[in-house]
């Protein structure tokens, strides 16, 4: 990567002797403020901006590291062939019109991907603005010629307007970078190669990217690990859509969609994900000044009631901690102020000076139970916000902890925000965008999540690794191929059993004169339900019947489920119907696992039964799945709190756990299945055990 992001040698191949067209804006861009070598590369022309140009790449003189193709489309190819012989190591391909523009345009693609792997090039791009290094002066892009600060933060873009968006943000709001790095259509580089070149890099402590999507889901968690346990990593997410699940067979496809899982993945990566473009740039700019974790809560410090307790609330939402202002703060503050109120947060009153400001963030700067300050100011008739935001600047040169400020208004604040952004204090549009940094800096989610990936690594595999089969894999791969594909519940039963999950005995009649035998056979009471692989919902259509205790019952519930499945789902393809041991009292939870796209085998563990998705409440894991894992993953949800007691219930977690771990086992042993669900297990509330009591498992026909 040091070829893309730190060169000796450019080749602007392209270049153009017009103002205004890429090749001269590129060109332009370096010659302004790179300390090596450039090259103009341009059979047309003998010279330009002053430079002599070359008809082609070979004739340069010296040994070319970067190439920056501004050339048009159908010619690229050929120009690569003569960086492939020139032995040029990296080439960014500037120009658009590839796989975004159609099936010309992929084949086009496909082409300078098999050249570039010919001799070995890497390739940015294409349909990109270009690299930045800040602290080399190189500026390879068509962007704006201007250079920000020069702040330790690696930023990617996948969207070229976002991108230009990032360097306009930072040259009007005085923040800055180290690396710039438009990734276009990332053909060979992507963000998983910059984010492991920048784990080691001195010059980055923070990076930063905007995303549309991941192409190797296992490969950016391994390398997002690396990088989060030593630095922070901020993320926004485009393109995340709902509508790719839509017509999901099962509710653990529903509910762990794309983006579900997205957010999975960057909990366990430990990323930081932004909601919005202004989440990303304050988020940026604070983590930019001042990364390390924080002990102590946060003390708001406002002239006005209400931003106050909106922050105070979102310290609620967020999982941050106001401070418990020691007495000698308290006293303190309400001895040099009249402020309405000293205990946390702290009103200072509409008419509070610029000092009485100062005294608060001063005071609260000592308290040893404060982690953070967030100060509050609203432009009121007698409100000096100048001078409060040279308070604050003061303030925070000798300040050990953050602090953040929040200027609510528009042109009257402009001034105060100047001087604030001019020192580098993080500034939010909002109180509650502060208190969000805040929880991120106390506790980052490389501490709270990213202990994941190390902990399986430990144990022998990491993310999107197999684990070692179960050994009865070799039977259940009999017993799917055995069913040709569509398993019936017996069958997915057995298979589970095979695999821990105790699953609830049941017989499938296909006629009623089959009920005597199949009570028989299972404990009474028993529950009927309808046996159809065109039927999800089974209570929907009447199909499902509880609490049969004799012959009679059950004949008359036979009956009823098959009329009234083919009332409501007439077509449906009907094997029978299923007759089941009914479970003890307890909780009903839904276990599932499914193989995403991208990111491979996730887990899902919740609140389930009927109410699944009306409360969906449950949590989403990758693989490996661990104990420890499927542990935390239990805690984010309500099941935990039941389970710990809620009502005098007795819970055996261990067996639910154990259960768990059985569904991520079989889903990794064996490729052919897509999903698998138990909906519901039953948790049983006298602490016996769990007893499956319906599942059904997804095949991908092809592969049986």
């Amino acid at each position: 990567m040091k070829s893309l992001l730190d060169p000796k040698n450019i080749a602007v191949i392209g270049a153009s002797r017009e103002t205004g067209k890429v090749g001269n804006i590129v060109f332009d861009n370096l010659l302004s403020g790179f300390r090596g070598k450039v090259f103009a590369v341009n059979p047309n022309a003998e010279e330009i901006l002053g430079q002599k140009s070359y008809k082609t790449v070979l004739d340069t003189p010296d040994p070319i590291d970067l190439a920056v193709i501004c050339t048009p489309v159908p010619i690229v190819p050929k120009v690569l062939e003569s960086c492939g012989k020139k032995k040029v190591k990296t080439a960014i391909i500037i120009t658009a019109g590839y796989s975004e523009a159609g099936t010309k345009g992929r084949e086009t693609e496909k082409e300078v991907l098999e050249i570039a792997k010919k001799y070995g090039i890497r390739i940015l791009g294409p349909n990109c603005l270009g690299v930045i290094n800040n602290f080399s002066g190189m500026n390879a892009s068509f962007a704006a010629a201007k250079m920000p600060e020069k702040y330790k933060v690696g930023i990617f873009s996948q969207s070229g307007a976002m991108g230009a968006a990032i360097l306009d943000f930072a040259n009007g709001n005085d923040f800055g970078f180290s690396y710039f790095v438009s990734l276009g259509n990332k053909i060979d580089i992507s963000e998983i190669d910059l984010i492991e070149s920048w784990t080691n890099d001195p010059n980055v402590e923070v990076g930063v990217g905007y995303i549309e999507d991941v192409k190797d889901g296992p490969a950016f968690i391994r390398v997002a690990q690396k990088f989060t346990a030593k630095k922070l990593l901020i993320l926004l997410k485009g393109g995340i859509t709902k509508e790719g699940e839509a017509a999901a067979t099962l509710h653990t496809a529903a509910m762990a969609g794309d983006e579900v899982v997205f957010e999975a993945a960057m909990r366990e990566a430990g990323v930081i994900l932004a909601r919005d473009m202004n989440d990303l740039f304050e988020l940026a700019v604070t983590f930019a000044e001042d990364k390390a974790p924080k002990k102590g809560g946060l003390a708001i410090i406002s002239n006005a009631g209400g931003p106050s307790v909106l922050a105070a609330d979102a310290c609620g939402r967020e999982g941050a901690f106001l401070a418990q202002l020691s007495s000698h703060t308290i006293h303190r503050i309400a001895g040099k102020t009249e402020a309405a109120s000293v205990a946390n947060p702290i009103d200072l009153r509409g008419d509070a000076s610029a000092d009485d400001f100062g005294v608060a963030i001063k005071f609260c700067m000592k308290d040893p139970g404060v982690g953070g300050i967030l100060v509050i100011a609203t432009p009121q008739s007698m409100t000096d916000l100048e001078g409060i935001a040279w308070q604050i600047v003061s303030a925070k040169k000798e300040s050990k902890i953050p602090i953040y400020v929040n200027f609510i208004g528009g042109e009257l604040v402009v001034k105060a925000k100047e001087i604030c952004a001019e020192a580098g204090v993080p500034l939010f549009t909002f109180p509650e965008r502060a208190v969000r940094a805040f929880k991120f800096q106390s506790d980052p989610p490389s501490l709270r999540y990213g202990r994941a990936g190390f902990v399986a690594k430990k144990n022998g595999t990491n993310a999107g690794e197999s684990q070692e089969k179960h050994p009865k894999h070799h039977v259940v791969k009999s017993l799917l191929k055995f069913s040709g594909g569509t398993p019936t519940y017996n069958q997915i039963a057995s298979i589970l059993r095979l695999y821990g999950v105790p699953m609830a005995e049941s017989v499938l009649v296909r006629t009623e004169k089959e009920l005597p035998g199949a009570l028989e056979k299972t404990k009474l009471p028993v529950v009927m339900k309808i046996s159809s692989p065109d039927i999800l919902h089974k209570t929907d259509v009447g199909g499902v019947i509880f609490g049969i205790q004799n012959l009679e019952e059950a004949e008359r519930a036979f009956a009823k489920i098959i009329k009234n499945v083919k009332k409501h789902k007439s077509n449906a393809h009907i094997r029978g119907v299923v007759v089941n041991e009914m479970a003890e009292e307890g909780i009903e939870i839904i276990l599932g696992a499914k193989r995403d796209s991208i990111f491979g085998p996730v887990l899902m563990i919740g609140f389930g039964g009927i109410f699944v998705e009306l409360f969906s409440d449950f949590s989403v894991i990758l693989a490996p799945f661990t104990h420890e894992k499927i542990t935390r993953a239990l805690e984010d949800t309500a099941v935990a709190k039941i389970i710990k007691g809620y009502r005098g219930g007795k819970y055996n977690r261990k067996v639910l756990l154990s259960a768990a771990v059985g569904i991520g086992q079989l889903i990794l042993d064996h490729s052919e299945i897509e999903q698998i669900e138990i909906n519901p297990l039953r948790l049983e509330e006298n602490g016996t055990g769990v007893l499956g009591l319906d599942a059904k498992i997804k095949i991908n026909h092809l592969l049986v």
